[in-house]
């Protein structure tokens, strides 16, 4: 018997498929299941072109619950087709449970990679492009940003399809193990922090109006004291303040938008916030 291959067509079919629809088939019982299954449609024929039963029972396997980050999570369905080739030609004895098996393995690790680094890209870029748009272009910042973020999604999400279904399952739990993503995050980690840091002293404005006012002096405590001691010390402070909150005291962003639209409200009318 001729030896089952994964055609080209097919797998491009399949990466599409899952780029563009990953999170569009969301149920409660399977998650990301079916956009799965949806993806393996394309290879289930290519593998088995005249085997109904064959396809059915692929597809079956390939509904359990599913959960991870799309696009570098891709490299989790790249290790499933070629796992299902292997499959197909009775190779290493291979079998479905053990498809299942590896993909909820592997699902949480790179869900976490994932996240991380397209989190941080998308920070970097909103820096750019909202930088952009405030100062005039306020046509090339938007479309600027949408190039970059979808390009970024769909070439991220193609390379780690294509490196999964290359390398195989060993090759990516030995990178994991050998702690190279670890290193990774962390990297991304530290640009997400710098970017964030800078996008912090450029866009929250805080400054206090508060003076202390002699016949002899006028105490100005935002020039005086706040920015003689760090410039951009309250913006700083500020920011913290906002990060506890949603952190420690678990506030909802929505929450906390209305706490600074009423504190700012307040404050203003005051003269304590200008």
């Amino acid at each position: 018997m001729a030896e089952r291959k994964v055609s080209k067509s097919a797998l491009r079919k399949a990466c599409t498929l899952w780029i563009e629809f990953a999170n569009a088939g969301y149920s409660w019982i399977r998650l990301m299941g079916n956009s799965y299954a949806m993806m393996m449609v394309p290879i289930a024929h290519s593998l088995y072109p005249d085997d109904k039963e064959a396809r059915n029972k692929m597809i079956a396997r390939s509904m359990d619950f599913y959960n991870t980050e799309p696009n570098i999570g891709n490299v989790i369905n790249g290790i499933a087709v070629s796992m299902e080739e292997k499959i197909a030609n009775n190779e290493e004895s291979i079998t479905g449970d053990d498809i299942v098996t590896i993909r909820t393995a592997l699902m949480g690790p790179l869900a976490g990679i994932g996240d991380t680094i397209l989190n941080v890209l998308n920070t970097i870029f909103l820096a750019i492009f909202i930088d952009m748009t405030l100062s005039g272009a306020w046509l090339v910042g938007p479309l600027g940003y949408l190039v970059c973020r979808l390009g970024s999604v769909n070439l991220l999400g193609r390379l780690s399809f294509y490196y999964g279904y290359n390398q195989g399952g060993n090759a990516v739990m030995e990178a994991i193990n050998s702690g190279k993503f670890d290193k990774l995050v962390t990297v991304a980690n530290i640009v997400g922090c710098v970017v964030m840091g800078a996008l912090m002293c450029q866009y929250v404005k805080v400054q206090t109006g508060l003076k202390i006012v002699t016949e002899n002096m006028t105490f100005n405590f935002q020039t005086q004291l706040f920015d003689a001691l760090m410039p951009r010390l309250l913006p700083l402070l500020f920011t913290l303040f906002c990060w506890w909150l949603i952190t420690k005291k678990r506030v909802s962003v929505n929450k906390l938008l209305v706490y600074i639209i009423v504190i700012a409200a307040v404050c203003a009318s005051f003269g304590i916030l200008v």
